[in-house]
């Protein structure tokens, strides 16, 4: 290959084929020659050339990056393991610390229940006394004496029906759930009429849906239903018709029922808070109850795997839905 150049000055790369000619003693006669212009491909070649270098250097780049990408994720890699070790640690911690809680839990459940229990009787022998004393003495007590042993009966009245509360609260936790198929129609109709009876409420209404089975512990159903209705009918007492409306839906495997009134309903901004231990919300200081209902309704879901929810509006009555499986997941 030879550089020329070209008559216009123009430079080129000749590539020369030279070649010998011979007579028939093996003598060279001449020589003949060839030429081709192979300027385009020597800068094909250079470009080439030039792109391998690029690739070369850009593999050789690319290669320190990943290199360096390794080293990161290694890093990141071990440090990961110390997290998952920290992570597994703290976890058994938790789990220690939930089994310790647990106990202790069901220790202090056991000493309420004790003390509930002992507390009972001597508070309901309180109230029969004074009773006796009344129908006894009654004449030999001036009215001052009168309204003292009144309030001292009405006092214990409501200790004892706190304690009983109290200990259904606690035995909620205590006992071990029996899992039957519950039919929810004749129950909530029951109870309804019940409760309707109790409260000399014979112009309320109950206004039912769907009402389908699922499993639970019966007698603990019951006291939720026994609650969200005798709450529902006591926060209605001065609607014109107090109403309890009670439907449920199938919503997967779950069954979700919904209580709702007609009452007094309560502010929104305390529907975490009502289904707390001794809560009663400002609408309901003038109502009777010892507010641990609700918290005893809670529970009950609670130990079934269920939740509860609760919307409410001031004057215009509140609605309580809980969630539970159709089919029981407590193992017994």
């Amino acid at each position: 290959m030879l550089k020329n150049r070209k008559k216009n000055g123009e430079i080129y790369w000749d590539d020369v084929r030279v070649k010998a000619n011979f007579d028939v003693n093996g003598n060279i006669t001449n020589y003949f020659s060839v030429h081709m212009d192979i300027t385009e491909k020597m800068h094909l070649n250079e470009e080439l050339k030039l792109a391998n270098e690029t690739l070369e250097m850009k593999v050789k780049q690319r290669t320190e990056e990943l290199e360096a990408q390794t080293e990161s994720l290694r890093k990141m890699q071990k440090a990961l393991t110390y997290v998952v070790e920290d992570v597994n640690s703290i976890r058994a911690n938790l789990e220690q610390a939930n089994s310790r809680l647990e106990e202790s839990n069901k220790n202090l459940e056991s000493f309420i229940y004790t003390v509930s229990h002992d507390l009972k009787n001597p508070i309901i022998n309180i109230r029969d006394l004074v009773k006796f004393f009344v129908v006894m003495y009654e004449n030999q007590v001036d009215e001052k004496g009168k309204k003292m042993l009144e309030d001292i009966k009405t006092s214990s009245e409501k200790v004892v029906d706190l304690i009983t509360h109290l200990l259904k609260f606690v035995r909620t936790g205590i006992e071990k759930p029996d899992i039957v198929n519950i039919d929810m129609e004749p129950l909530v109709k029951s109870i309804f009429s019940e409760v309707k009876n109790n409260l000399n409420m014979n112009n309320a209404r109950l206004e039912t849906g769907k009402l389908y089975s699922f499993e639970a512990d019966y007698p603990l159903i019951k006291q939720v239903v026994a609650n969200l209705i005798s709450n529902a009918l006591k926060f209605s007492a001065g609607a014109a018709v107090p109403t309890v409306h009670v439907e449920s839906k199938i919503e997967n495997d779950n069954v979700v029922y919904t209580f709702s009134d007609n009452g007094i309903g309560f502010d929104d901004n305390i529907k975490d808070k009502i289904f707390g231990i001794f809560y009663r919300s400002s609408q309901a200081k003038d109502y009777k109850g010892t507010g641990i209902g609700l918290a005893i309704v809670k529970k009950i879901i609670d130990k079934h795997g269920g939740k509860i929810t609760a919307q409410g509006t001031p004057g215009k009555g509140a609605a309580f839905t809980f969630t539970l499986p159709v089919k029981s997941k407590i193992k017994i």
